[in-house]
């Protein structure tokens, strides 16, 4: 199963991390699974006993975690929001602050595939641009080769499980994705 948990927290970059290593430990916690996280060389973490498949995220006060395991669940999160039925594997996730952003069109053209760029336009709206965005992230998340293989990922021709959400938190607006 895939759970996915999120949570408010401070809008510095440094308590955005440690709160999504928080988040993440409590999560696992529910599991049974006490263990430092560590990072590849890529910063992609992971738990070394390999008991659960890991991915963090935050923007703008917001923190997310993926959290993916074969583990029964012993105790219950308040911050889980959903559950997935999805294979055990790697997994990827990522949010964003949905918010307006100048140059959308050449920002799809420098980070997009062209199947990206096409189903950006059929629909040139903010929220779109963020779930194409956010479903690339995940993607190069779950792949672990860092975000200089975004340009390279491509949301259109992914063919493992993907899920896009809208949330809010604290009266903002977030788009997330999780991908296994």
């Amino acid at each position: 199963m895939l759970y996915v948990a999120v949570e408010k927290c401070a809008d510095t970059r440094e308590e955005m991390h440690k709160a999504a290593l928080s988040l993440c430990n409590r999560v696992l916690s529910c599991f049974g699974i006490r263990e430092d996280i560590i990072y590849n060389e890529k910063g992609k973490p992971y738990l070394k006993s390999g008991d659960a498949h890991i991915s963090l995220s935050h923007s703008h006060g917001a923190v997310c975690c993926a959290v993916n395991t074969l583990l029964p669940q012993k105790t219950a999160d308040k911050n889980i929001v959903f559950e997935l039925s999805a294979p055990c594997s790697l997994s990827g996730i990522d949010i964003e602050y949905l918010c307006d952003k100048d140059n959308l069109i050449m920002i799809t053209r420098r980070f997009f595939s062209s199947l990206e760029q096409e189903a950006f336009l059929k629909n040139p709206t903010v929220v779109n641009f963020f779930e194409i965005y956010t479903r690339k992230e995940a993607i190069v998340k779950k792949s672990g080769v860092g975000l200089s293989g975004l340009c390279k990922a491509d949301s259109e021709k992914y063919d493992g499980f993907i899920r896009t959400e809208k949330i809010n938190i604290n009266e903002k607006t977030y788009i997330l994705s999780v991908c296994s």
